[in-house]
């Protein structure tokens, strides 16, 4: 979707930016005053070194150049877990991540009340990221991955069913078990070859006790849908499916042209922000 720079500078007042920070990319696309989504944008970073990456990218994307009227965006920590409504209280943050992590004068809590289920979600942060993250726009809502996923799965959950989500990257993805549309389980995890994706899911699949033969299996990705790793999935379930671009939006012919169950980070803000 070609515009010149002055028609650009003009509406981006009345646009949305919405991106992902991933352990290895960095994405995001423009929604439109039209209820549009605009090209998505892509680039590769270190993680060893997201900061220099990061400042790279927001100086150089002339883009993100444009003042947006919002800006809401997900990231992905090794810092972050969920607490039940019921035992949360906000002075205690920094112990519900520290109890599970190193704790670390250079990042920050954040936290925000799940929408589709009673809890709450935590992570933690690198300061310096944030306050890059906050020049882009002055109305800043950042939420974990996690969150986001999680509340998507739900979303799109059915209910009398039993449903697995699965979020999956190269070396990294996210699983949720979601009960009658009911937030059962989560976790995240590392892999460096199929066999070891293989492990930790049926892994999963064994301490919650599920029937592959009897559940869904929902896949988002931003693999190819011809990837080795799916045919290993159909190897234990006949009920793997992907997961397909939300059709209440709208979005432009660009994006239309890459496959449905890719950039669903992105999309899914709109529905859990």
């Amino acid at each position: 979707m070609g515009i010149g720079n002055n028609e650009m500078n003009n509406r981006k007042n009345e646009s949305t930016l919405i991106f992902n920070l991933g352990l290895t990319t960095f994405s995001y696309t423009i929604f439109n005053e039209n209820k549009v989504f605009e090209n998505l944008y892509t680039s590769q970073i270190n993680q060893y070194d997201t900061e220099l990456n990061l400042q790279t990218i927001l100086k150089s994307h002339e883009q993100l150049q444009q003042p947006f009227s919002k800006c809401i965006g997900s990231i992905s920590t090794n810092s972050n877990t969920f607490i039940p409504k019921v035992l949360f209280d906000p002075k205690h943050i920094t112990h519900y991540i520290n109890f599970n992590s190193f704790k670390s004068i250079s990042t920050l809590q954040l936290y925000n009340e799940q929408i589709f289920t009673d809890c709450y979600s935590i992570f933690s942060i690198e300061k310096k990221i944030l306050k890059m993250l906050k020049t882009v726009s002055n109305d800043l809502r950042i939420k974990h991955a996690a969150s986001i996923f999680v509340d998507y799965a739900i979303s799109l959950s059915t209910k009398t069913k039993d449903e697995i989500f699965i979020d999956l990257d190269k070396k990294y993805f996210q699983i949720t078990y979601i009960k009658d549309s009911k937030f059962i389980f989560y976790n995240q995890f590392k892999f460096v070859n199929n066999n070891e994706f293989l492990y930790h899911y049926l892994n999963c699949i064994n301490i919650l006790n599920i029937d592959l033969k009897k559940i869904n299996i929902n896949v988002m990705s931003s693999l190819e849908k011809n990837h080795v790793i799916f045919e290993d999935i159909r190897k234990y379930t006949s009920n793997m499916k992907f997961v397909n671009r939300l059709e209440a939006f709208n979005y432009s012919n660009e994006i239309l042209k890459t496959e449905e169950h890719t950039n669903h980070k992105l999309f899914s803000q709109l529905v859990c922000a």
